[in-house]
């Protein structure tokens, strides 16, 4: 998914606390400082100034979906970064951009798009988009190129239900039964029954068409209803 419109970003970005619901990472964890594993596993990822990796994978951790996602995609050494809190979506999110923009120094050709996965409900995805919006304030329009959302639904996600609409590939992948009775239990299952890396991997590396989709103000400050 690509994403068009970056307008209202000063009006949400005074609203900090509109974000901090009870489905957001935040909620859980009133942490400022984010975590040391967050920097260790984007270290990982981002090993070079000169070279972009052709996605990234951020997984809220603050239910069992997410722990359960992101020990099936460390076994098999998916580009993976795991978040508890605001913190450590910021800082994630920042770094990002900030290899993008060194990558950006070092060579007189465009980046090629960097696509960042988003595992979690809805909620988890508007809390990316806000930094997201925040730090391409200041960025000229060329860095709408750099940067490809794709949605990986854990939990209630009504954007997820609108591209399954629109794209029976993702539909097949991510709002059959099988991914939405696993990730609909009330704790993580004993056995494996859906092969989620392989689900993943074949959703990233097939991602080949962006829907233009604007963000909203609805969807920046989106509130998981319980």
């Amino acid at each position: 998914m690509s994403v068009k419109d970056r307008q209202n970003s000063k009006s949400h970005s005074d609203r900090t606390g509109s974000l901090d619901s009870e489905g957001s990472p935040d909620s859980r964890q009133n942490s400022q400082v984010p975590r040391k594993s967050v920097y260790d596993q984007l270290n990982q990822i981002l090993v070079s100034d000169e070279q972009l990796p052709e996605s990234i994978i951020l997984v809220n951790i603050t239910e069992w979906q997410g722990q359960y996602l992101c020990d099936q995609l460390q076994e098999h050494k998916q580009p993976m970064v795991s978040t508890c809190s605001m913190a450590d979506v910021q800082a994630a999110f920042n770094t990002i951009v900030s290899r993008i923009q060194r990558y950006c120094n070092c060579n007189s050709h465009m980046p090629p798009p960097v696509k960042v996965a988003v595992a979690g409900d809805q909620s988890y995805l508007s809390i990316v988009l806000r930094f997201f919006v925040e730090q391409l304030a200041s960025k000229t329009p060329d860095w709408l190129n750099y940067l490809r959302f794709l949605v990986v639904p854990l939990g209630s996600h009504p954007l997820a239900k609108y591209l399954g609409s629109v794209d029976n590939r993702y539909s097949t992948l991510f709002l059959d039964a099988a991914w939405r009775e696993l990730f609909s239990r009330v704790e993580a299952p004993s056995s494996d029954t859906v092969d989620i890396p392989g689900r993943v991997a074949q959703f990233i590396t097939g991602a080949n068409v962006s829907h233009q989709l604007p963000i909203s103000e609805a969807m920046l400050t989106y509130k998981q209803k319980r």
